[in-house]
């Protein structure tokens, strides 16, 4: 009797199954040109993308535009034509305020609460060194891609939108700080900070950080690029 095992019928079958499925499958994709990715393999492309995502965002974060304002107070949270005795008349008449007569009275007490007194015609004043910073704000994913073509050897860039993206209020110190110092509670500073800070933002925005910071952030994601080997770098804006 012979000790020979013989094939097993359902596997042979399975294997003609799976033969027959590919030769299929082939057939399809030869005849109408489809694509047909291997799922086990990373593409290429989509590796690539990442990578110069990655980079891309690298690089603009550390090249943000920054610019620096050092605000009086409270000179520079008072429009020109500042009354505050017509303002403190009618608060205490309890007349109705506009938002500015709020906003200005708010600093008034602020200041007088720091030794500073604006009915004074010679008041103090003091200085805070306020740092504003703008680039792409990658927080947005839904606004970056980047699409390759090595055809043409060409990669076009979907980037996000620009903004403010950190404001820092400097914590001068005595030694290093040749105006006076500004004495306020936790709870003025708070408000206080706000409005410079506001205040900072809107000149700064006035001035044209956005702007700046875009061309900034482009022109460095061009010369990566070019050092990368791509020879038409695209802006989808």
């Amino acid at each position: 009797m012979s000790n020979k095992k013989r094939f097993p019928l359902k596997l042979f079958l399975s294997l003609l199954i799976l033969i027959a499925c590919i030769i299929i499958l082939f057939t399809i994709k030869n005849t109408f040109n489809l694509k047909i990715g291997n799922p086990f393999v990373k593409e290429e492309n989509i590796s690539s993308s990442e990578i110069i995502l990655k980079e891309v965002r690298e690089l603009t974060e550390l090249n943000s535009i920054e610019y620096i304002y050092k605000m009086v107070f409270p000179y520079d949270l008072l429009s020109p034509n500042t009354d505050i005795s017509t303002i403190l008349y009618k608060q205490q008449n309890k007349n109705k305020l506009s938002p500015d007569e709020i906003k200005t009275l708010s600093v008034y007490k602020i200041a007088l609460s720091s030794g500073i007194d604006i009915l004074d015609k010679d008041f103090n004043f003091a200085v805070v060194k306020i740092k504003i910073k703008a680039g792409y704000d990658f927080s947005d994913n839904m606004n970056l891609s980047v699409n390759i073509d090595k055809n043409d050897n060409s990669i076009t860039l979907k980037l996000p939108k620009v903004s403010i993206n950190d404001v820092v209020i400097e914590d001068q110190q005595s030694a290093n700080y040749n105006y006076p110092d500004l004495n306020v509670s936790p709870e003025n500073w708070r408000v206080l900070s706000k409005m410079l800070s506001e205040e900072a933002q809107k000149r700064a925005l006035a001035a044209g950080i956005i702007e700046s910071a875009k061309n900034s952030g482009k022109k460095i994601i061009e010369k990566f690029l070019t050092s990368a080997g791509y020879e038409n770098i695209i802006f989808n804006d």
